[in-house]
């Protein structure tokens, strides 16, 4: 417990330091208080929990086993008949218990300190800088609109010399203000700025007009500047809108049944506008075998079950009022002989989500019209509806007048062809939206299983090579997490790109993780290496170099 407590403290204070270097621009200059620093900290500490945990047990178990080794106190254990598994036992239960508490902390407590952390964000961008004056400089006082230069600038009397205003509020005149000297300070409501001006001269020129001048003489002149800077407002909790990194499983798993039941429903569609199309070839095309509705259950979807039924055993009042509303059930499509299939008849039109996608990168969604018409030009002539066929009327071909030529007239698109390549994209965006959700569910459920795989990976690691000390500890385990890491990655970018399953992209470097530490635990007990000779980190190295050399020479 104590190499974890010191590695968890330390790795977690250089990623929490690292990510607020990062975000130090969006802080300092702007006039927050200390209680919104102390939050925006508070915030950023679960974030780094979930790749600092599983870190921590890796370089822990490396150490403590190491040391057991390096001290021969495995040697004695294996003197007095004690197993290695049942040495490693009381250390994969633990892992067990990490994994299972990591699993709650990633579903309930991270999303919630995201999405809280992500309303803090906004509210401090809203935020405008507080208002600062430099000498010979021109500052800008409103964007676009006025600008103040002084030649000294007193910040103890807040008193200025050699004043010179540039007001440009006003499209058809420019005027400029000279004083000999100026006191400026902030209103009470601090926002406002208060300008007095003494001794000098007010110059306008009109832009129409450029020969003609006006000029002003003063001995005091008082100049108010609205919302130069605004205080740090703090926006209610829930009121905006959630990413996939800030929902629970639950509230993911909802959304991503939605976009499947939109997937299959649009596959279901482009199947039996495939076999209208064969159909209108003339060739004989039995029935579309249609997919269900239902999606099969997903991990998200059982783990969910489990705590609705844990939830109800422990409170079954206050459950139903917790309980998120029901999934809307997607339109089921039915085989319907070709002759009566109405092409007008359309599924009524859907509320869409925003894809998670687009919310990661900011984009902003624009609403999809249910119509293929409404995405033509609206000076452009609709196209007259086929009947069922697909083949137009005489009267409905399009003319087409070539230069010197006679009128050609050319059939229009096939109903059932513009239906399939509707379906075909509406599923395919469907099914991407549909990953972005279960890319996050299967990363919360696999990063916590990596507290079990890492024991299971660092024990035999550091019994097979006892001298390596804190070199080895910390070198097996950066090389560990960053290979984990990196494959955690990939497998993210590839399943968000539709490129692998998102259980596949997230669970694949889990599964080459447990098959080695398998292989290594099953090999324990055969180390031969003692504190006075071998199993250090130079052997670690020959073994390599020898291992390669073999395959060279093969």
């Amino acid at each position: 417990m104590g190499p974890l407590l010191f590695s968890f403290t330390a790795l977690t204070s250089l990623l929490l330091l690292s990510y607020i270097a990062r975000q130090l621009g969006q802080l300092v200059g702007k006039g927050l208080g200390w209680e919104v620093i102390t939050e925006f900290l508070v915030l950023s500490i679960p974030f780094t929990f979930a790749m600092t945990v599983p870190m921590s047990i890796l370089v822990s178990t490396l150490y403590a086993f190491s040391r057991l080794a390096a001290e021969n106190e495995v040697t004695a254990f294996k003197a007095n008949g004690i197993s290695m598994w049942r040495l490693l036992t009381p250390v994969l239960v633990l892992g067990a218990l990490f994994m299972a508490g990591m699993v709650l902390f990633n579903d309930q407590v991270l999303p919630r300190a995201n999405h809280r952390l992500a309303q803090l964000q906004t509210d401090i961008v809203r935020t405008k800088p507080t208002f600062a004056l430099k000498e010979q400089v021109i500052n800008e006082l409103q964007r676009e609109r006025l600008y103040l230069r002084a030649s000294r600038v007193f910040e103890g009397t807040s008193r200025l010399t050699d004043v010179t205003v540039y007001d440009l509020s006003d499209p058809t005149r420019r005027r400029t203000i000279y004083a000999d000297s100026g006191l400026i300070a902030f209103a009470p409501n601090m926002k406002d700025l208060h300008m007095t001006l003494y001794d000098g001269v007010m110059q306008e020129v009109p832009t129409d007009d450029p020969a003609r001048l006006t000029r002003l003489f003063y001995r005091i002149d008082r100049i108010r500047v609205p919302d130069v800077a605004s205080q740090f407002t703090q926006s209610a909790q829930g009121s905006q809108s959630k990413s996939d990194r800030e929902m629970t499983v639950c509230e993911m798993t909802q959304l991503a049944t939605i976009s499947e039941r939109r997937m299959r429903h649009s596959m279901n569609e482009e199947r039996l506008a495939e076999v209208e199309l064969a159909r209108e070839a003339g060739r004989t095309a039995p029935d579309a075998e249609l997919l269900s509705p239902n999606p099969p259950p997903s991990l998200g979807a059982i783990y969910c079950s489990a705590v609705t039924w844990v939830a109800g055993l422990v409170s079954p009042t206050e459950l139903e009022a917790a309980q998120a509303p029901a999934v809307a059930q997607a339109p089921v499509v039915t085989q319907a002989p070709a002759d009566t299939q109405d092409p007008a008849v359309k599924p009524a039109p859907e509320v869409r989500r925003t894809p998670a996608f687009m919310r990661r990168s900011g984009a902003r969604q624009e609403p999809m019209p249910q119509d293929p018409a409404a995405m033509q030009d609206p000076t452009a002539q609709p196209l007259p509806r086929t009947p069922l066929g697909g083949r137009a009327r005489p009267d409905e071909m399009q003319q087409m007048q070539p230069e010197g030529g006679e009128a050609v007239s050319e059939p229009l698109p096939s109903v059932a062809l513009t239906r399939r390549d509707e379906a075909r994209m509406q599923a395919m965006s469907n099914r991407r939206e549909a990953n972005q959700y279960l890319v996050e569910i299967h990363k919360k459920f696999a990063l916590a299983f990596a507290c079990f795989v890492f024991v299971l990976v660092g024990a035999p690691v550091a019994l097979r090579f006892p001298r390596g000390g804190v070199g080895l500890t910390l070198g097996v385990s950066f090389a560990i997490f960053g290979l984990y890491y990196v494959g955690l990655i990939s497998g993210e970018s590839l399943a968000d790109r539709d490129l692998l399953a998102p259980n596949v992209a997230m669970w694949a470097t889990n599964a080459l993780m447990l098959v080695i530490g398998l292989v290594l635990a099953m090999r324990m007990g055969s180390e031969t290496g003692s504190q006075r000779g071998g199993g250090g980190f130079a052997e670690l190295v020959t073994r390599v170099q020898y291992a390669m050399s073999l395959r060279r020479e093969r």
